[in-house]
């Protein structure tokens, strides 16, 4: 028989940030989906890194480390740190954030820039200048974004910020399973752009969203107490995808 291969460790990582428009205290529905799909290849093993949870909780956890989330709401500012000279404060917060995941063994990371009950700068500014930090510590760690987007941005922050390696274009998380698989080999591939040797390999084409022929969300990776109020649990659903 030939040797078993090793399984690719994936993270999947919800970044802290200030409380935003439309955030609900419910588990992230599009995070359930990524997990229930990846988890249908069993050459992956997925962790989750649930950094959000706090914010959610409305908690004293970041504030009793020292750490003021605020400052993702200064855009320029976050801008600036990843662009043209790390801020010093940033760098100091964002190194104190990366201490309370152990990301050591993960090949591949998935940021959610943005969740479906969470529409906010605030996340994003924060995943950009964790992402940052995490290349510079691991330059071998590919990163993925994903999230709610128009393609044209898209396209643009992959063009900006090289540290990206991978975006999802299309909202079907099926597409990041086939950039995981094939990831190396140069070619175009549906539904993702991505970066090989510094240049962007636009998509082929989208990759087709069969809602029916989904897995259940898979929540199982959550901390659900923390997602509780008055000792209920809300899950949210979607029986569509798009405006």
């Amino acid at each position: 028989m030939p040797p078993p291969r090793n399984k690719h460790n994936i993270g999947i990582f919800l970044p802290p940030s200030t409380r935003g428009p439309g955030m609900i205290r419910s588990p992230a529905l599009d995070v359930a989906n990524m997990v229930a799909v990846l988890k249908e290849d069993t050459e992956y093993n997925v962790r989750l890194f649930d950094l959000r949870v706090h914010t959610i909780a409305q908690d004293s956890f970041w504030a009793k480390k020292g750490i003021d989330l605020s400052i993702f709401n200064d855009f320029q500012r976050c801008f600036n740190h990843v662009l043209i000279k790390k801020s010093p404060e940033i760098e100091c917060i964002v190194k104190k954030i990366l201490k309370e995941a152990d990301l050591a063994d993960i090949k591949f990371l998935i940021f959610f820039v943005t969740v479906l009950e969470q529409f906010s700068l605030q996340y994003f500014t924060s995943s950009l200048c964790i992402a940052a930090q995490l290349k510079r510590n691991n330059p071998s760690i590919k990163i993925i974004f994903s999230g709610n987007c128009p393609k044209r941005h898209i396209r643009q922050i992959m063009g900006r910020f090289e540290f990206l390696d991978a975006f999802l274009e299309d909202g079907n998380e099926r597409a990041i399973s086939e950039y995981i698989r094939k990831s190396g080999k140069g070619k175009a591939l549906k539904g993702v752009i991505y970066r090989e040797e510094k240049k962007l390999v636009p998509p082929a084409a989208n990759l087709p969203l069969q809602l029916n022929k989904y897995p259940m969300p898979d929540f199982s990776l959550f901390d659900l107490k923390k997602y509780q109020s008055n000792g209920r649990l809300v899950f949210p659903y979607e029986l569509s995808r798009g405006c």
